[in-house]
């Protein structure tokens, strides 16, 4: 073998072991709960922050429950504003 194929196969083998390396990190049970614990923090956090401002959007848009309708017809239904009234 010359020097040239010796260095082709030395490089060969540095990317094996860093393969190796990483496919033994993806494999971990300890780096799979490390994302999972993170992603799950990211989802909750993201939702938070689209739920509140869809939230203030509607309220912004939204001044009484009178002026939407279907809940209108939803309070009357279950009959929850005697309720509120009693409570205060």
């Amino acid at each position: 073998m010359n020097e040239n194929e010796l260095t082709i196969l030395d490089h060969i083998n540095k990317n094996l072991r860093k393969l190796q390396k990483s496919m033994y990190k993806s494999n971990s049970l300890k780096w799979n709960f490390f994302k999972g614990l993170v992603s799950g923090v990211g989802y909750t956090i993201g939702a938070t922050i689209i739920f509140g401002i869809l939230l203030a959007i509607l309220s912004k848009t939204i001044n009484t429950v009178d002026d939407v309708p279907v809940l209108n017809k939803i309070i009357q239904t279950i009959q929850i504003d005697g309720v509120i009234e009693e409570s205060n």
